[in-house]
């Protein structure tokens, strides 16, 4: 049993050295700009399901350059955001500054990480970045750092890997036969059979709740290369001096399928909450 605890811590510090060295890759600024915005309905959502009253207090995990945490930073007087990857830090940081927004801490640290102060914190948000990390331990640590009667939301952005829509499967198709099927979007260690909903209630989260809020997004050749180049598993470095031919059969599916050149989707999030509860609390 020893051993196999430090096998697995092994190959958990290996997948995290994996993850922020495809994270150092990213391009920040495709990654602000190209990504499905969070819609306004997300935010009305969480207004019903958490109340915030502007005193509390926010955390957010794997926060990226901050879209779920600017989004939700006015209605808490504290806010701490942390992400492993330090390009994405300091991009936050800058439009900080651009926003004028001085509630929020900015810390380069993983998740996993438990240097901070129990029962501190209202509500702690995953946007986007879970099946990136240890989630059994992501949870666990958040139920400790929320106080009584906090809330957990994890945000999940539709990924194309399981898209209905034929030509972005297509494309999907035609990434892997110019990278191979073997990608690092997805650390080995990391892959749980449980989903997100089971781990929460392992964890002794309450009122396990789900639901799915779409935005409008509309896609072009532009923002489909933007999108993908911002992701983990379609860096354009990996093409090499494939890119432009790449480029061209990306082209070439979308003209095939929209030969406008644009089309729109009502792109899905989905949102997962739960409740470090007590008696009376719900």
């Amino acid at each position: 049993m020893f051993l196999w605890k430090w096998v697995t811590r092994f190959f958990l510090l290996c997948a995290l050295a994996l993850y922020a060295e495809v994270e150092s890759t990213r391009d920040v600024a495709l990654y602000t700009t190209f990504r499905p915005k969070y819609p306004e309905e997300l935010l009305e959502l969480f207004r019903i399901k958490f109340t915030p009253d502007g005193s509390g207090r926010l955390l957010d995990l794997g926060c990226g350059s901050g879209q779920i945490t600017f989004l939700l930073a006015p209605f808490y007087k504290e806010v701490e955001a942390l992400d492993i990857d330090d390009h994405m830090i300091q991009k936050a940081i800058e439009q900080a500054k651009t926003k004028n927004v001085t509630n929020i801490a900015w810390l380069h640290q993983g998740a996993e990480e438990t240097s901070l102060e129990s029962e501190k914190f209202d509500l702690i948000t995953i946007a986007t970045a879970f099946h990136w990390m240890d989630r059994p331990v992501v949870l666990k640590n958040a139920y400790t750092l929320l106080k009584e009667g906090g809330g957990i939301a994890i945000f999940c952005a539709k990924s194309w890997w399981s898209s209905t829509i034929a030509w972005q499967q297509e494309i999907i198709k035609l990434i892997q036969h110019y990278l191979g099927t073997n990608q690092p979007y997805y650390p080995p260690a990391f892959v749980h059979n449980s989903s997100h909903a089971a781990l929460l209630h392992a964890a002794h989260f309450e009122n396990i709740q789900s639901f799915t809020v779409t935005t409008p997004h509309f896609w072009s050749l532009k923002t489909i290369l933007g999108y993908l180049y911002s992701t983990a598993f379609c860096n354009p470095s990996r093409f090499g001096k494939q890119l432009e031919k790449f480029e061209k059969d990306v082209e070439s599916i979308f003209l095939r399928h929209h030969p406008s050149g644009e089309c729109k989707e009502d792109f899905p999030f989905h949102v997962l909450i739960g409740y470090k509860s007590y008696p009376g609390c719900l």
